[in-house]
């Protein structure tokens, strides 16, 4: 099954039971390391060069793209700016990965919001989250 979140959020508004249980075992749930290796296919680049851009520790880093670690929030936000991924795409990276999404009204989401969508380096964000006294991403 499909669907776009919004419309199975309206479906399991009116959703009897019996309707819960069918659409609990048809739908298809998306995983991190599959959304990750399309990503990194449509954006046309490797893991190792990915990786490379993350500053993370390489081992760490390919544990988590191959989903043997759970990345915190910080480390996924440093692969999506290693992907140059959009905003949405960053966000939902954070949700398949059970990390809260970037909040527009909270100091660092705020600069980390801006450096995604500037298309900024990891190394690029610390600067300029440590410019403005915020934690930089570990």
């Amino acid at each position: 099954m499909k669907k776009k979140t919004i419309d199975l959020q309206s479906i399991l508004k009116h959703a009897s039971r019996d309707e819960l249980s069918e659409m609990i075992e048809s739908i298809e749930c998306p995983e991190f390391v599959s959304e990750l290796e399309k990503m990194i296919c449509t954006k046309q680049t490797t893991k190792g060069e990915v990786i490379r851009n993350t500053l993370l520790e390489r081992t760490y880093a390919y544990q988590i793209m191959q989903g043997r670690k759970q990345g915190s929030k910080d480390k996924i936000i440093q692969i999506c700016l290693a992907l140059k991924c959009s905003i949405e795409e960053t966000n939902r990276f954070l949700t398949l990965t059970h990390n809260p999404s970037l909040y527009a009204k909270d100091k660092r989401d705020m600069l980390i919001i801006f450096a995604v969508e500037n298309q900024m380096s990891v190394m690029d964000t610390n600067e300029l989250l440590s410019s403005h006294n915020s934690n930089v991403l570990e």
